[in-house]
């Protein structure tokens, strides 16, 4: 137990050197600010998210159904019985179960990984689920999630600039071998493709935006939006995506 706290402070005081010869330090200093000030956002469950499970997307209409009761069911029972979800039921069993829909406690412990311990447990509860879907009927169309790449609230044009930044920041953080997010996180570019700031001085007043990040990429950053503007005055944004067959 010793060992898992002994290197820790040396270690600190090399990591803070090379920060330093870097001229790095004040990239670590503001994301643990940023950090400090962050309030976690409350963890809330969503029924849709059964359409993230690996494998979902090849069910078919009334397999898919059937993923989305039994994904529910798990939630209810990992918080009946405080437990977390994929020990209550892992998702390729979940996947399984859809595809199988087993109507009969034979068929059910019949299912690969469907043991007798949760034949015992829960079994009643997932014949139940299976059996609310088949009624339910079909499920034609995947649900819609919230996106979470920055993007939410966008609009066209807002998005294209997004992208625009976001194409820019990797380049520069490949370039300087650095995180991209601890160069620009999506929060600040969401900001920026909002605000469409065409200084440094207007970069300055967005939220978020460090002094570090106006010195270094301040320039860089407003001439990208500022050809973004004259691309926008010639009608050339929002550029369409190639169409793709199939």
């Amino acid at each position: 137990a010793r060992l898992d706290t002994h290197y820790l402070l040396p270690l600190m005081a090399d990591l803070r050197r090379l920060l330093e010869e870097r001229g790095r330090s004040m990239i670590v200093e503001a994301e643990c600010r940023r950090l400090e000030q962050l309030e976690p956002a409350p963890i809330t469950f969503n029924p849709d998210e059964w359409v993230k499970v690996k494998g979902a997307r090849a069910l078919s209409p009334i397999s898919r159904q059937v993923l989305k009761e039994l994904f529910a069911l798990r939630e209810e029972l990992a918080d009946r019985w405080d437990s977390p979800p994929f020990r209550v039921m892992n998702n390729p069993l979940l996947v399984l179960l859809a595809h199988e829909r087993p109507r009969s406690p034979r068929k059910l412990s019949q299912v690969k990984g469907f043991s007798q311990r949760l034949m015992r447990k829960m079994g009643d509860e997932v014949l139940a689920a299976v059996a609310r879907a088949i009624e339910a009927g079909p499920l034609e169309r995947f649900p819609t999630l919230p996106k979470k790449d920055g993007t939410a609230g966008l609009s066209e044009i807002e998005v294209d600039l997004y992208d625009r930044l976001k194409r820019w920041r990797k380049g520069v953080a490949d370039k300087e071998g650095i995180e991209s997010s601890y160069l620009l996180n999506r929060h600040v570019m969401s900001r920026l493709a909002k605000k469409r700031p065409r200084s440094v001085e207007e970069l300055g007043a967005v939220e978020g935006v460090l002094d570090w990040q106006l010195e270094r990429y301040g320039d860089g950053l407003a001439r990208l939006v500022a050809q973004f503007e004259k691309a926008v005055a010639r009608g050339e944004v929002p550029r369409r995506k190639p169409w793709k067959r199939g």
